[in-house]
């Protein structure tokens, strides 16, 4: 089953180690969360003149698959910078870096679900069961005063055996 802090570590990594997000603790470029908590307290703590990602908490579906509890979760992450009011050309120019950064991430699970089938270690499970051809992305913004981006959503899964244990019922 995937946890909510598997999802989490995973995507945080991936916004520390890219180069065009450099997420850190001094300088936060990622987080996690609804978007009226972005619009409320964490607004201030993203500085959205460079590219930031914001990941969705994760909705999901349970299944039955070869004898086993198929966990899958429907994420989405954003790319978001400011590019103000009423100015195209730098409008142009955030739409195309925030989706060639969210190119360069789905790349990174893609590669990742490769690496893993080869014996990897150290990528979550749930990588393996990403599928690039269910990805999608939507245009965002205007949102925040100015910032516009995309939406990237994708599907993650594990599987594993169902927990059923007489102890827990009376």
């Amino acid at each position: 089953m995937i946890t909510y802090s598997q999802y989490e570590l995973y995507f945080k990594d991936i916004a520390t180690r890219l180069v065009d997000i450099a997420h850190t603790d001094e300088n936060p470029q990622f987080a996690i969360m609804d978007i009226d908590d972005i619009l409320g307290s964490q607004r201030g703590k993203l500085n959205f003149t460079k590219p930031v990602m914001i990941l969705e908490n994760p909705e999901g579906r349970f299944g039955y698959k070869h004898d086993q509890l198929h966990d899958e979760n429907l994420g989405a992450f954003h790319i978001l910078r400011d590019a103000g009011r009423d100015n195209p050309a730098t409008k142009r120019e955030v739409m195309d870096q925030s989706k060639t950064i969210g190119s360069k991430i789905i790349s990174k699970l893609q590669y990742d679900k490769i690496q893993l089938s080869k014996g990897a270690t150290g990528i979550p499970q749930m990588i393996l069961f990403f599928d690039l051809a269910q990805v999608r992305y939507q245009k965002i913004g205007p949102i925040f005063s100015g910032c516009y981006g995309w939406r990237f959503e994708f599907n993650l899964a594990e599987q594993s055996p169902i927990i059923y244990d007489s102890e827990d019922w009376t």
